[in-house]
């Protein structure tokens, strides 16, 4: 805040100030300090989380569906003849991230030093297997897709909540599937996808028309794979 009266003719050094959340109903009193960076400047900062409301705890709790508002207490808005421009208020955003992949996905930051040991270990002894293991960006038909998105104004709730994730390929197919978030107040949305298998497949070096090779292998004796040799008559399988 900048306001020169306050800092020449009261002598002001810090001006109480209240931080709410709504819907939250988080409520923190702080004090702006006079700054270095010119008279009659005042300044603070306060520490944001996601979670449930603990007013007084210095902490201002958050979900990504409320909206932080400034004010001044009252007893101190009564000290002046005029209103104060005051109710800054400000909306909760942050950047999502979408991480996709054939294997599991774990947050190294999140890891126990236990966990890291057990990989290690487990990274030591299938070093040759390892060399040869299909890499995250890969994924083989039948197998799942395993993905994450990192988002906490999506953090709406007390309870876990739900984001909704869109697959496709290049080919069409297209697969929509809300994942759940993994904690309360975490941001942070786990799920996964199973892939089809790939259809059986036959292959021949010629065939008649209308008589894939791929009829050879559907039981059906109208759609019978024929092949149309060269100076013989139609085979049949």
């Amino acid at each position: 805040m900048q306001d020169p009266d306050l800092g020449i003719s009261r002598g002001e050094t810090r001006i109480p100030v209240i931080v709410r959340t709504e819907p939250g109903n988080d409520r923190e009193e702080s004090f702006l300090s006079s700054g270095g960076a010119g008279k009659g400047i005042f300044l603070t900062e306060f520490p944001t989380t996601l979670g449930e409301a603990n007013i007084g705890d210095g902490i201002l709790q958050v979900t990504g569906g409320d909206i932080i508002s400034v004010d001044y207490p009252e007893d101190f808005k009564k000290q002046f003849q005029f209103e104060f421009l005051s109710n800054t208020r400000l909306r909760i955003a942050s950047d999502g991230s979408l991480e996709v992949a054939s294997s599991e996905i774990i947050n190294q930051q999140d890891a126990s030093f236990t966990d890291a040991l057990k990989k290690e270990i487990a990274d030591k002894k299938e070093e040759q297997s390892r060399a040869a293991s299909r890499p995250k960006n890969q994924v083989k038909p039948g197998n799942l897709i395993y993905f994450q998105v990192k988002d906490g104004d999506r953090d709406l709730t007390g309870a876990p909540d739900k984001v909704s994730v869109k697959l496709s390929t290049s080919s069409g197919d297209e697969v929509q599937l809300k994942i759940d978030e993994e904690s309360r107040h975490g941001g942070i949305f786990l799920g996964m996808s199973r892939t089809g298998e790939l259809p059986a497949g036959a292959k021949a070096s010629d065939s008649a028309l209308d008589h894939s090779p791929l009829k050879a292998i559907d039981h059906s004796l109208e759609t019978t794979w024929r092949s149309e040799p060269d100076g013989g008559a139609p085979r049949s399988l």
